[in-house]
């Protein structure tokens, strides 16, 4: 049989299709509720189509994927998978392909103000903890803690980093807190400690691009006694050539030139 409808219908109670149902037009289903019971559903005949759900929620119950694996949502773990269909984290991105894996963060803004990066909360009432990203007011790449506007770490345009400055003039410079305390802005250390070795030690290597290693001097804090609870003050130059230091302060204040 053969139904042919010609303006508005209303149909009232159930209506089941067995077979295909095809629609030339536009459809319109006003109902509480609408199932449909198949396991494939397309929607679309073209790449050109629109599908437009005017709703304020959409409710899926069930795992969603979107052309396979491009996009794909873990229903039961509240994950979502973008190259994958096992995210093991909220959102997991991966490319099995050779080309570099890479998430854009685009800001179209022309504004100073309008900066491009990411935020990060925590807390079971969410605070900022911290972010990192670019300001488009000064062009520096950022990365701060606790305030987005307290820019701990700073890269410039020219590739020179600034850790408590935002505008270093070196490729590194550090600043610390503006006080009338002493400060140490950089500290560095050894963490190794030993009974009986007075081997080991911390210091700074100033060396010339050479493409080799055998220019160079040194700055270092060695070890004398044991476990580290004194050391002497050692000065190398042309340590490559020259193992033993030019000049040597000791801890009890004397000073060795040679020797």
């Amino acid at each position: 049989y053969k139904l042919d409808v010609t303006g508005d219908s209303l149909f009232t109670g159930n209506m089941k299709v067995d077979g295909n149902l095809e629609v030339t037009g536009s459809l319109t289903v006003e109902v509480d509720n609408f199932t449909v019971a198949s396991s494939a559903l397309v929607l679309g005949d073209a790449s050109g189509d629109t599908l437009t759900i005017n709703s304020t929620s959409v409710s899926i119950p069930n795992d969603l994927n979107f052309d396979s694996n491009t996009l794909f949502i873990d229903a039961g773990n509240n994950r979502v998978g973008v190259g994958t269909n096992t995210p093991s984290v909220n959102l997991e991105v991966e490319d099995t392909g050779t080309a570099s894996t890479l998430i854009d963060i685009i800001s179209k803004n022309d504004n100073a103000g309008a900066d491009a990066g990411l935020r990060f909360y925590h807390g079971a009432s969410p605070a900022l903890k911290g972010a990192v990203g670019y300001n488009a007011g000064s062009g520096n790449i950022f990365l701060t803690h606790g305030s987005y506007d307290n820019e701990h770490i700073s890269i410039d345009s020219n590739g020179r980093v600034g850790i408590g400055t935002t505008s270093p003039t070196q490729l590194l410079e550090i600043q610390g807190a503006e006080s009338e305390t002493y400060q140490y802005p950089l500290v560095l250390r050894n963490p190794y400690n030993n009974e009986t070795a007075l081997d080991f030690g911390v210091g700074l290597k100033l060396m010339f691009d050479d493409n080799s290693q055998n220019k160079w001097a040194a700055i270092a804090y060695e070890a004398n006694a044991a476990w580290g609870n004194a050391g002497d003050l050692q000065f190398y130059v042309d340590g490559y050539t020259n193992a033993s230091p030019v000049m040597t302060m000791r801890n009890g204040g004397k000073v060795g030139i040679g020797v």
